[in-house]
């Protein structure tokens, strides 16, 4: 005999499903932000090693804490906690501060100047990925 779900019953456990996720999300993206508040990372590019939860997850987690939020104050700061994910990149090493004038000493190699520049684009390519599917996460929530 096999049992089957219908009706109402089956929404009502895909809602709690769909609670379920979302408070893990919630969780997911609470922690994060204790995590960069303790850790102020303003103007600097981190290894997202340093991350307590994989990148990926947190991603995840946006999403879905944006896809569920429609107080749009409160929506507009979560996509950018979550954009501030970009600073965080794979394989970088120790921190590097972004300076605010983009100036090269003298004692920097042509090899390091352009290692940091690779690293500031695929932090900018990746804000604006981020950025674009934070954008489809609203419009999907918004139907």
């Amino acid at each position: 005999m096999r049992l089957t779900m219908e009706g109402d019953y089956h929404r009502a456990v895909g809602d709690i499903d769909a609670l379920d996720e979302l408070e893990r999300a919630n969780a997911l993206v609470d922690e994060y932000l204790r995590f960069v508040k303790a850790n102020d990372i303003r103007k600097q590019v981190v290894d997202e090693v340093e991350l307590p939860i994989p990148k990926l997850g947190l991603v995840k987690a946006f999403c879905v804490a944006i896809a569920a939020e429609h107080r749009p104050d409160t929506r507009a700061l979560l996509i950018r906690a979550g954009l501030a994910l970009a600073q965080y990149q794979p394989a970088i090493g120790p921190r590097i501060l972004i300076e605010a004038q983009h100036h090269c000493r003298a004692e920097r190699s042509r090899m390091s100047a352009r290692r940091l520049e690779n690293i500031l684009f695929m932090v900018a390519e990746e804000r604006v990925r981020l950025g674009d599917l934070f954008l489809a996460v609203v419009k999907r929530s918004l139907h």
